[in-house]
């Protein structure tokens, strides 16, 4: 049985700390729209997670696009500042 722990809950399982529980992960189902746990998580394809706490799981869409944004302009900036060349010669074999 589920042991409530501020914040979060934890179970049994073979991921244990060495108190013999862990914390639950939070998935957030795209095909459904809502917030499941491990105990009742969707299949893979349909998951994004984990997160840490429910409400992270709620935004996470808002986070993911949050990080394509960022990872876009990372690559926007890589080529426009192109990578710097370099020689292997020196490398040993």
């Amino acid at each position: 049985m589920p042991t409530r722990v501020p914040g979060r809950h934890t179970v049994e399982g073979s991921h244990a700390d060495e108190t013999g529980r862990y914390a639950v992960q939070y998935w957030y189902n795209v095909a459904k729209g809502v917030v499941e746990t491990d105990e009742d998580r969707g299949p893979g394809e349909d998951v994004l997670g984990p997160y840490d706490t429910a409400g992270e799981a709620a935004r996470a869409l808002e986070i993911a696009r949050e990080r394509t944004e960022k990872w876009d302009a990372e690559d926007r900036a890589w080529n426009d500042h192109g990578a710097t060349s370099w020689d292997d010669e020196d490398l040993e074999d």
